[in-house]
């Protein structure tokens, strides 16, 4: 990667750019929460929601292009069951995460 040897679809960088973003804001509101700042934390909640909703559309993004790359290779038949891991991690995220929400 530091070479410049890593080639990788621009849905990868979006879906890294949202992931890393949910981690920095998950640490923002938890250090929120410890210091009693309880009403910017559900400010920021808003923006928790909206990177949520953008990490679960580019998760599901990165698992139909790497699908579609393997198809491509003649790799389609070993790569299917192995996808199905991505989108029920991002099913299993969205289903928690609308759980706590509410």
């Amino acid at each position: 990667m530091f070479k410049g040897t890593l080639h990788v679809s621009p849905i990868t960088y979006v879906h890294a750019l949202f992931f890393y973003s949910w981690t920095l804001l998950f640490l923002v509101q938890t250090s929120l929460v410890a210091a009693g700042k309880l009403q910017l934390h559900r400010e920021l909640g808003v923006l928790g929601v909206a990177v949520a909703t953008a990490m679960c559309f580019a998760g599901m993004g990165v698992a139909i292009n790497s699908l579609k790359r393997f198809e491509a290779a003649g790799m389609g038949a070993a790569e299917r069951p192995i996808s199905i891991l991505s989108v029920a991690g991002i099913v299993l995220f969205s289903t928690l995460f609308w759980t706590a929400i509410l």
